[in-house]
C-alpha cells in the first residue's frame, strides 16, 4: 500500500511524520542488485537496513560498493546495535544531530572519532558550518558556501549525491567534499531544490 508523509512547517522548523504502509523490501530487488551496470548501493535510511539486514552482504556479493545515510527516526537513532548492523558499508554520511545521537558527542572530531573505525569512510553533514570527512585517521573539513537559502528540505541528499558522483568517479576526499557541499549549496537556494538542481541552473 501507500506510504503517507506529512511536511509540517511551524515556523523556520520542520518535521517529518511518516505512517510506514508496511516492510520495506521492494519485489524488484533481486532484479535491481542482479542489474549489470550497477555499481553502488545508496540506503537513504537506517531503517530500510533495519528491515533487511542482510541488504549490504547481498550488494556486496553482487560487488557493488554500498553508502549509508542513517535519517533521523527517533525510534531507531538511538539503537545501540546501529553501527554493527552497518557492518561493510563504505561511506556513512549521517549530519550532526544523527551522529550526535548515535554517538552520545557532538563535537565533530569526537564523533569522526567515534564513527571511523566502523566505517572506511565518514561524512559529516554540518549545514552552514561546513562538512568533515574522515578516512585512514585523516580528518578533512570544508566550509559551507555562502549563498541564500530559501529551503533546506533535501539539502543533504543533495550533498549525498554530489559526494558520492565524485566518489564513484574516483576524485580525492577533498574533491568528494567539495563536490557534496557544492550540490547541498545548490539545493538550499529554492524552494523543493530538486528543480535547481535538475535545471543545472
Amino acid at each position: 500500500g501507500p506510504q503517507v508523509t506529512v511536511a509540517a512547517v511551524v515556523g523556520q522548523d520542520r518535521a517529518f511524520l511518516t505512517r510506514r504502509a508496511g516492510p520495506a523490501l521492494p519485489a524488484t530487488l533481486d532484479a535491481a542488485l542482479d542489474w549489470d551496470e550497477a555499481r553502488h548501493l545508496h540506503i537513504a535510511e537506517y531503517a530500510t537496513l533495519h528491515e533487511i539486514p542482510d541488504l549490504v552482504s547481498r550488494a556486496k556479493k553482487k560487488g557493488l560498493t554500498v553508502s549509508l545515510d542513517p535519517s533521523w527516526d527517533a525510534t531507531l537513532i538511538y539503537d545501540r546495535g546501529l553501527l554493527r548492523a552497518c557492518e561493510g558499508v563504505d561511506l556513512f554520511l549521517p549530519n550532526l544531530e544523527e551522529a550526535e545521537a548515535i554517538t552520545g558527542s557532538a563535537d565533530p572530531e569526537a564523533v569522526l572519532a567515534k564513527l571511523s573505525p566502523a566505517f572506511p569512510l565518514v561524512l559529516l553533514k554540518g549545514g552552514a558550518k561546513g562538512a568533515w570527512a574522515m578516512s585512514n585517521g585523516r580528518m578533512l573539513h570544508a566550509p559551507a558556501e555562502t549563498v541564500p537559502v530559501i529551503d533546506t528540505t533535501g539539502a543533504g541528499d543533495a550533498f549525498n549525491a554530489g559526494f558520492i558522483d565524485a566518489w564513484l568517479n574516483e576524485a580525492s576526499d577533498e574533491a568528494c567534499l567539495k563536490a557534496g557541499i557544492r550540490f547541498g549549496s545548490r539545493a538550499v537556494q529554492a524552494a523543493g531544490g530538486a528543480k535547481l538542481l535538475a535545471s543545472g541552473d
